[in-house]
């Protein structure tokens, strides 16, 4: 049960939050921000409640770093479209933006850091190292 509403809040989270980009470059959309913005705060409050004690988000660096890409790529593709479909962002947000490919390729570098390091320890028993022979 706890599971489906982590999940639950995960996605609706996801939602409000593609509704704020969407009203962002489409005003007219009656839709008030305050809503989307607080649906997003709520979502996310309600998923760090309803968050599996014990288990880790994701189940490896290889998913974590999956997961990044993934998301990456679609928001990415949501913020090419919606100039396409004729919206303009009116607080500057665009595919162009260095702050957003900043936060993202450090995102990425610090995942494919994690996968990497925990690709060597599954290559490499305890103890051995990689200089003996």
């Amino acid at each position: 049960m706890s599971n489906r509403i982590y999940t639950a809040t995960q996605i609706s989270a996801a939602g409000f939050f593609i509704l704020m980009l969407v009203k962002d470059f489409f005003p007219a959309v009656p839709v008030s921000m305050t809503v989307a913005a607080l649906g997003v705060v709520f979502s996310i409050l309600l998923s760090v409640v309803f968050r599996p004690k014990g288990k880790p988000v994701f189940q490896s660096a290889k998913q974590e770093l999956m997961f990044i890409i993934v998301t990456s790529a679609g928001f990415f593709g949501l913020l090419a479209l919606l100039p396409v479909f004729g919206g303009t962002s009116e607080r500057g947000i665009s595919v162009t933006s260095p702050i957003l490919w900043g936060v993202f390729l450090i995102s990425l570098f610090t995942a494919y850091n994690r996968y990497k390091k925990e690709k060597q320890q599954s290559t490499f028993p305890r103890g051995a190292h990689q200089n003996e022979s």
